[in-house]
Formats: C-alpha cells, sequence, structure tokens
C-alpha cells in the first residue's frame, strides 16, 4: 500500500506538469506573430507507476500511479514541408529574378508608340522619302542627316544601357554571395550552440526557430537540401540534432556542422560559375539566375546586344553599299554613309565624315548627268525590303522584340505559377507550424482547468490528512 502522503505529491506534479502547459501557451501566445517561430507543445505523460519491478516490491492487486510530467516542450514541424517549401521558395527566388531583369530589357527596348529604334528608323525613313521627291532641297537634306544621327544615337543607347544594366548585376552577385556566405556562417555558428546544449537533454527550440529562419531565406538564393544528423542527444526525437546543408544536385556540402564553407564566383572563359570549396555547383534560386545573366551565353543582356549589333551591322552595310552606287549633286560616286565596326556595330555606328561635313555628299541621284534625280534616295528608303537571313530589317526588329515580350510573358507566368505553389505548400506548413489563437485559447482552458482540479485534489488530500492527524485518536482525552 502506498504512503498516505503520496497523494500529495501525485496532485502536486499535477500542479508542475499543468503550470508548464499553460507556461507552453502563454509562449505560443506571446510569439503568435513573430516571424519564423514555431509553435510549441508540452508532452505529458505518466510517471512511473507504484510499485516498480523487483524482488523486494510489495505483492499488490496491480500497480497504483503517480501522477503525470512534462516530459518535454517540442516544436510542432513536418520535415517534409519543411523540404518542400523550401525548393518552391528557390523557384520563386529564380522566376522572380528572371522576371525582373527581362522586365528591366523591355523597359530599355522600350518600342512602344513610336519610342526606340523603331520610331528611329521611320523618322529615318520618311526624310529619305521627302528628299526623293525634292532632290535639291538642302534643308531636307539636313533632316536626313539629323535623322541618321538620332538612328546612331539610338543604337548607341540600347547598347549602353543594355551594357551597364548587365554590369550592375555584379554588384547584386556581389551582395548576394555575401549574404549567402553570412547565412551560412549563422547557421554553422548555432549549430554548435545547439551541439553543446542537445547532449545534456535540453530542446533549444529558440535556437531550432533562428536556424530555420535562416534555412528559408538561404533557399530563396539556391536550391538546398538539409541532412539532420544527431548530436549525441540519445533517443530524444524531438532534439532537431545538426544540420548539413547542401546544393540540391550536388554533394557539396555548405556547411557541415560548425564549418561554413564559402560560395565562390569563378570566371571560366565566358561563362561565370557558381563554386564551392573548388568544385562547380548549379541550382535553382535567385543567385542562379543573377550568374547566368551576369556571365554566360545564356544571358538575356548579351543576346539581346548581340542581336542589336546584327541588326546595326546589316543596316548600315546594306546602307553603305546602295549609298556607294548613287550619285552625288556634282555628279561623284557616293561613298560610305556610315562608318562602324563589324564587332560591337550598335555602339560604333557613326556618320562618315563626308555626310558630316556636307549634305552634298548624301548621294540622292540614281545617275550622275542628272540633277534632279532622287531614285537613289529612293532605293535608300526601299531599304526596309532587304532581307536579314530570311526577314526584312523591320520585320527581324519587330520578332526581335515580340520574342523580348514572349519571354517577359513567360516568366511573369513562371513566377506566378511558382509562387501559387509556394504559397500553397507555406499554407500547410503554417496549418502545422504557426499559432492558432483559437487553439491557444482552447488549450489554455483545458490547461486551467486541470490545474484547478489538481489544486481541488490537494485540498482533498490535505483534509483527509488533517482529518486523521487532528481528529482520530482523541476519545478520552
Amino acid at each position: 500500500m502506498r504512503s498516505t502522503f503520496q497523494g500529495l505529491e501525485t496532485s502536486l506534479r499535477a500542479l508542475h506538469a499543468q503550470q508548464s502547459a499553460l507556461q507552453t501557451t502563454g509562449q505560443n501566445v506571446a510569439n503568435a506573430n513573430t516571424a519564423g517561430y514555431t509553435r510549441q507543445r508540452a508532452n505529458l505523460q505518466a510517471t512511473s507507476p507504484y510499485p516498480s519491478g523487483g524482488m523486494n516490491s510489495p505483492q499488490i492487486a496491480g500497480t497504483i500511479g503517480t501522477g503525470v510530467e512534462a516530459s518535454s516542450i517540442e516544436r510542432i514541424r513536418d520535415q517534409y514541408l519543411d523540404a518542400q517549401y523550401r525548393s518552391g521558395e528557390a523557384q520563386v527566388g529564380y522566376a522572380d529574378m528572371e522576371s525582373n531583369i527581362l522586365k528591366t530589357v523591355e523597359a530599355i527596348m522600350n518600342d512602344q508608340e513610336g519610342a526606340g529604334l523603331s520610331g528611329a528608323m521611320d523618322e529615318f525613313w520618311s526624310s529619305l522619302q521627302d528628299l526623293s521627291i525634292n532632290p535639291n532641297d538642302e534643308g531636307i537634306k539636313t533632316v536626313v542627316r539629323e535623322k541618321a544621327v538620332s538612328l546612331t544615337d539610338t543604337f548607341h543607347y540600347l547598347n549602353s544601357a543594355l551594357t551597364t544594366a548587365q554590369e550592375d548585376l555584379q554588384a547584386e552577385v556581389d551582395g548576394a554571395k555575401d549574404d549567402i556566405n553570412s547565412i551560412a556562417s549563422q547557421i554553422a555558428d548555432l549549430n554548435q550552440k545547439i551541439g553543446e546544449l542537445e547532449p545534456s537533454g535540453y530542446l533549444p527550440n529558440d535556437l531550432y526557430d533562428q536556424r530555420d529562419l535562416l534555412v528559408d531565406k538561404l533557399s530563396s538564393y539556391m536550391d538546398i537540401k538539409v541532412v539532420r544528423t544527431s548530436s549525441g542527444s540519445g533517443d530524444n526525437r524531438a532534439a532537431a540534432g545538426i544540420y548539413t546543408i547542401k546544393v540540391a544536385g550536388s554533394s557539396e556540402e555548405l556547411v557541415q556542422g560548425n564549418i561554413a564553407k564559402k560560395v565562390e564566383t569563378v570566371s571560366n572563359g565566358s561563362d561565370l560559375e557558381i563554386q564551392i570549396n573548388g568544385t562547380t555547383v548549379s541550382s535553382t534560386g535567385s543567385f542562379q539566375s543573377l550568374i547566368r545573366n551576369l556571365g554566360t551565353d545564356q544571358s538575356i543582356y548579351k543576346t539581346t546586344i548581340d542581336q542589336i549589333d546584327q541588326l546595326a551591322l546589316t543596316l548600315t552595310t546594306e546602307f553603305n553599299k546602295i549609298h556607294g552606287n548613287g550619285y552625288k549633286q556634282d555628279g561623284e560616286k557616293g561613298s560610305d554613309f556610315f562608318t562602324f565596326s563589324s564587332e560591337n556595330a550598335s555602339s560604333t555606328i557613326t556618320l562618315s565624315d563626308d555626310i558630316m561635313k556636307s549634305t552634298d555628299n548624301i548621294a540622292v541621284g540614281a545617275e550622275g548627268n542628272k540633277k534632279s534625280d532622287g531614285g537613289n534616295a529612293a532605293k535608300l528608303a526601299e531599304l526596309l525590303n532587304p532581307n536579314v537571313g530570311n526577314e526584312t530589317i523591320r520585320s527581324a526588329y519587330s520578332e526581335m522584340i515580340g520574342e523580348i515580350g514572349v519571354k517577359v510573358q513567360n516568366a511573369n507566368r513562371l513566377k506566378e505559377n511558382s509562387e501559387n505553389v509556394r504559397d500553397l505548400l507555406s499554407t500547410k506548413r503554417d496549418s502545422v507550424s504557426s499559432v492558432s489563437l483559437d487553439e491557444e485559447m482552447t488549450n489554455m482552458i483545458k490547461f486551467q482547468h486541470a490545474y484547478n482540479a489538481a489544486a481541488r485534489s490537494m485540498t482533498v488530500m490535505d483534509e483527509m490528512l488533517d482529518r486523521i492527524i487532528n481528529n482520530m485518536g482523541v476519545v478520552g482525552r
């Protein structure tokens, strides 16, 4: 038979256990709006019954309960949902960066409502058509030269703006790289602190939350895989252990225990690569998009600049050919109208010195003995029709603009779809890990009543003991 005072101990244990549960509920309520906080739960379990097994154990009809205890305070997390969410976050990071970069290119090209290169070409062709009708009009010749200068300036602007925008990505790459390395270092530091606490039986839930929040942030830069290893905490299933961070699709470790390796960007010929500890890695995420568009042949900036260079090269080559076959006002053959470098046509295109010196050097006529001949100016105006590959100059340019527009639409669609998937996963994860105030209020009432009942049980035991101690055996006094 157990001790008379065991009832008090059982009630006391109940008070302590319900108090722990109430304190955990209060912690959840206090951090309901804290970023990265994971709701916690007090795990209550019955204490060892009386008597325990052994040779000298009393022979009674069964065991007697000795109360309850809070065995642990654990976080409520789903590792599978965490992994899915982080993979989705990497997809969003990549799609968002691609969308932003493409929108920048689209804004630079800005070929709507007569703006941009299309408008400059239209004005140049229009002035040439006017010149073909009035070949001796000096004012129109001056307009032709001004419109040609405007066209070359537009080519210069597009090349310069696209080149500058691409070079500006270097600052973003450096910032992202520093951020990644900083996050990795912080995760390694937290691994060390957690590894020191878990073997002693502690569950450092706040440190777990800090680490998971950093891992979530890291996943927007790179698609990562988290591998958990034990820190020597025994069979405590609630212990999160030590995180090893790997780049998805690679065996290279960014974080291993309390060691964080450095992410570097290395030039490999014309391409830029991401390396960890000398090993090239590739994944999705905003960092991969930055690298792709800064230093690879797949960059939208490089592709667009190459297309503009080709357009400028074809236009100037064909224009000079026709202009050289025409005749100036003095009956002499025409010379080059434009000068340029074949390697960087859009950035080097200018008007020739002859044209800049005098508009009389414009080869307007198709025949050398006719002063009112505007036939060559008409041929120059018809340059809208010669082929660039299988397309005209105008249609080739329109196709280039159309391709950029389609890429922007596809990037926006990918971004929207990725965000929808990520948000769905976030909602599922929050349903498991986030704090529900309604649920916490319900738990608070439940634990409060249990606490009150335990206190009442202790009062009853006190009254029973008082009856035994103070009121029994008083006959004959």
